[in-house]
């Protein structure tokens, strides 16, 4: 299986729906990821 130290995903619209699902699979699988969104408020 492929390491995820070191590794880097760019999540847009990632504060629901789709995005927000793709933003939590990555995290679970050892990423750390930069989110990006259009709202100001986080939920």
């Amino acid at each position: 299986m492929e390491s995820t130290q070191d590794k880097w995903a760019l999540v847009t619209g990632g504060n629901r729906g789709i995005g927000f699902a793709i933003a939590q699979g990555l995290l679970a699988k050892g990423y750390s990821i930069i989110q990006v969104t259009a709202y100001q408020s986080w939920h």
